[in-house]
């Protein structure tokens, strides 16, 4: 990377709007990949733009720190390539970030740059079609392989991840699957309106660790909106039916 400060906090603060001087000296002439960056650690998304600045060839056209700015910034913009943080996942769609961006966005690809390669983070990025995988502990190196060859048309997934496509994949679960205790607690207090946070003071969990129970759950059962894992709970008898009026 290029030695100096980063970009300023302050250049970081408009989702959306294009950022000045994101273009490395030597690019004049030649055209850029319009990219988008999602992160919510500000020390990461500062880095990640600072290293596609000394590649070349990307311009950097938004950052941002949360999934709401994150879909605004693409819906808007279009971007060519947005890097996310996989991790990143709406409350109230019950639907992670790369696939709410292929939603609104079906000509950005997308590369996940993560900390961790949890299961069920990787399948759902694989089965919303992203473009690449690339763990942060992987280094620069393989940062750079990752959106070269994606942005060539390719697609490029960390060593963990391709393991896992190798393994034989069970049949689709039905909607009739028979969810765990935990997946039902989970289910009842999603049901009852509860987030993330309180889910997981409510229970003795971790955020992530009930965000991982909510995508067990959307898998085995194929719903993914507040409102239809509501209709489920009740189905279930874990809450009321609810009442039309």
């Amino acid at each position: 990377m290029k030695r100096g400060g980063l970009l300023s906090s302050s250049t970081l603060t408009v989702p959306g709007e294009p950022f000045p001087g994101t273009e490395s000296e030597s690019e004049t002439t030649a055209v850029s990949t319009t990219v988008c960056v999602v992160d919510g650690v500000t020390s990461i998304r500062q880095l990640t733009i600072n290293y596609l600045v000394h590649l070349g060839g990307f311009k950097v056209v938004s950052a941002a720190s949360t999934f709401d700015e994150g879909i605004n910034a693409c819906g808007t913009l279009r971007p060519d390539l947005a890097i996310l943080d996989g991790c990143m996942w709406s409350e109230t769609q019950g639907i992670s970030l790369s696939r709410a961006i292929q939603a609104i966005s079906p000509g950005t690809k997308i590369v996940i740059f993560c900390p961790s390669a949890h299961p069920d983070l990787m399948r759902d990025a694989v089965d919303a079609g992203v473009s690449g995988f690339v763990l942060r502990s992987e280094g620069a190196a393989a940062f750079e392989h990752t959106i070269r060859v994606v942005m060539n048309g390719g697609q490029h997934y960390c060593n963990d991840v391709t393991l896992m496509l190798r393994q034989t994949r069970p049949a689709a679960p039905s909607p009739s699957e028979v969810l765990s205790p935990r997946e039902r607690q989970v289910l009842q207090e999603i049901a009852r309106g509860r987030l993330s946070k309180e889910i997981a003071d409510s229970l003795g969990m971790s955020v992530f660790g009930v965000q991982n129970v909510r995508r067990r759950i959307s898998r085995k059962t194929g719903l993914r909106t507040v409102a239809q894992l509501t209709l489920h709970a009740a189905k279930l008898h874990l809450v009321p039916e609810p009442t039309s009026r």
